[in-house]
């Protein structure tokens, strides 16, 4: 039997049970949804960290998101994708607004990244510092030149 965590009746929906932990898919409007990883207890103030892309592909990067998890800090996982084009920040936009709002999550949050994903994360804090407490990048994409390697980014009809 799965055992619900404090916040269980916080978000809509069944948890699904993540090494312990409660996880929920959240609908964001339509833009899609979000996953959020709840802990047992949440620290004061209610922090949070938005990891993007790739969490549940990489067991060492989840292991060590947990351990924010068992100190009261929620996981977001809220891709923005695009490349850190400016269309990437609707859906992490949504979220932050849903979160601060509706569930009473910290108005800053810390950001974590790796990869091609580092380049919205960098969109996304550029855009709103104010709602920025800390940034975490593992091999992050920075040099938009190399990636992705001058092509056009999909969607966007403009690089």
């Amino acid at each position: 039997m799965l055992q619900l965590s404090v916040y269980a009746q916080e978000f809509p929906g069944e948890p699904t049970d993540f090494k312990g932990y409660d996880l929920y898919k959240v609908k964001v409007g339509k833009r899609g949804s979000i996953s959020v990883v709840c802990p047992k207890e949440a620290a004061p103030g209610k922090p949070w960290m938005w990891r993007s892309f790739f969490w549940k592909a990489l067991p060492g990067i989840h292991d060590t998101d947990l351990k924010l998890v068992d100190e009261g800090y929620h996981v977001v996982i809220a891709p923005g994708d695009v490349y850190g084009h400016p269309k990437g920040n609707a859906l992490p936009d949504a979220a932050y607004d849903l979160l601060t709002t509706e569930y009473g999550f910290a108005k800053k949050c810390s950001m974590a990244s790796m990869s091609r994903e580092t380049n919205a994360l960098f969109r996304w804090a550029y855009t709103h510092p104010d709602r920025v407490e800390s940034i975490y990048v593992n091999n992050g994409v920075t040099n938009l030149m190399s990636w992705p390697g001058g092509a056009l980014v999909a969607g966007s009809k403009s690089k």
